[in-house]
């Protein structure tokens, strides 16, 4: 049987470059080999700390991004944070094992969600949902006017969509923090 880094391998001495090859010379990354095919290198216990508390953030940001029914302008905008950094922090703890740079890239929103994009495509729903969590952080921590101007004023509807939004995001997360938990 021909594994997904079997089958890289073969492409590559082929010289065929095609989306699958590129996606999964991204998924096995030089740090993440070991001697033999697909064996990854054990992770040190420092790192795998690292990784493990980035989780509990994540997570206990995920956990505490509710809204209710008589949530007000500001408990939204602050749920709509907490939401883009439980991706944030959920991101780096899963690009952590890969990325020898990551410290320095999590400290740069856009470099992150480049890495990110490398690591799952451009078009991957998990990407465009990190990307458009980033501009409604932004939306929701400087533009006083936000509410005003893309809901009218009404808190209801910023209301429904910001429970769609969550709804759609929440799926989103647990993809990538269980992804980042293999890790550990």
């Amino acid at each position: 049987m021909i594994n997904c880094c079997s089958r890289f391998l073969l492409h590559a001495t082929k010289g065929v470059r095609n989306r699958f090859s590129i996606r999964c010379r991204r998924a096995f990354s030089p740090r993440l080999l070991h001697r033999g095919v697909g064996q990854r290198v054990p992770l040190s216990s420092q790192l795998k700390d690292e990784i493990a508390e980035r989780l509990r953030l994540a997570l206990g940001l995920m956990e505490t991004a509710e809204i209710s029914s008589t949530c007000s302008e500001y408990e939204l905008r602050n749920c709509l944070s907490r939401l883009y950094y439980a991706f944030f922090h959920a991101s780096i703890a899963l690009l952590s094992a890969s990325e020898p740079d990551i410290e320095q890239v999590s400290r740069n929103h856009g470099a992150l969600h480049a890495r990110l994009q490398r690591k799952f495509g451009k078009t991957v729903l998990i990407t465009r949902v990190m990307r458009e969590l980033y501009d409604l952080r932004k939306q929701c921590d400087y533009e006083t006017s936000m509410f005003r101007t893309k809901y009218g004023g009404n808190i209801e509807a910023g209301r429904r969509d910001a429970v769609l939004i969550l709804k759609r995001a929440k799926t989103q997360f647990y993809f990538l923090y269980h992804e980042a938990r293999k890790n550990l």
